[in-house]
């Protein structure tokens, strides 16, 4: 880690019981009994990393895994000679890293935190030790993956097929799942950018749809904020693609 990196981290001193109440809201610990989880926490360290830092970097070794307790990050994943694409956003109770520390590889995603975000880190040591007495998050660490592999098939297909509309459809209904309530509706936090990222547009594609769409009163948008007006017409936007 750089000395730059560093400087957007700062250790925070998060009790054993909070950490245990984070790990209990992650879906592969979910069945875990909460004493088994005390004593995962009591092997965990907490951080504050600012808007901006980096969680992980593409590349470079995978020494822990991390559970967002709370905050926001954004998963990006590129090759050589390639622009990155956003592919996950990930909140409290969301993990990350996990294929990393399992199977010994280079983090293949760069992963940076949207705002102020506190993560819970998890040792590779003491998180393998853990898998060795908990065949049970073994078990949905395996059917994560495969919910996670048939995902990434549906938008493939839907990104070679769908028209702009559609695709960028697609994208926002998938961060629906995390929306925010608000006095209009409700609203998702993401940059134009980052929809252009997520849905393999143009930024001016991106913009043409979003003004088409506040034209017809189905969004709003602010700086860096979709406020969802009419989630059907967005959901019927994906299915009238889906039916061409």
């Amino acid at each position: 880690m750089s000395r730059k990196e560093k400087d957007s981290w700062e250790k925070v001193d998060l009790k054993e019981k909070q950490i245990t109440g984070c790990l209990k809201e992650a879906s592969i610990f979910r069945d875990v009994p909460e004493k088994q989880l005390a004593e995962l926490a009591g092997a965990c360290f907490s951080f504050f990393i600012k808007s901006g830092g980096y969680i992980y970097r593409r590349d470079r070794d995978v020494p822990y895994m991390v559970i967002i307790y709370s905050g926001c990050a954004l998963v990006y994943i590129g090759f050589e000679g390639t622009e990155e694409m956003l592919v996950k956003i990930r909140r409290r109770g969301d993990y990350i890293g996990e294929m990393g520390v399992l199977g010994n590889q280079p983090q293949p995603c760069n992963v940076i935190a949207q705002e102020d975000t506190i993560a819970v880190l998890i040792p590779k040591l003491a998180f393998c030790e853990f898998l060795k007495k908990n065949h049970n998050v073994v078990s949905a660490l395996f059917q994560d993956l495969i919910g996670r592999i048939n995902q990434s098939s549906r938008k493939l297909i839907n990104t070679i097929y769908m028209e702009a509309d559609g695709k960028l459809a697609y994208s926002i209904a998938r961060l629906m799942v995390s929306a925010k309530k608000c006095e209009e509706g409700m609203y998702i936090t993401v940059s134009q950018k980052n929809l252009a990222m997520a849905s393999g547009l143009s930024r001016q594609s991106v913009a043409r749809v979003l003004t088409q769409w506040k034209q017809e009163n189905w969004i709003m948008t602010r700086r860096n904020k979709i406020i969802i007006l009419n989630q059907d017409a967005i959901l019927n936007t994906i299915v009238l693609n889906e039916m061409k």
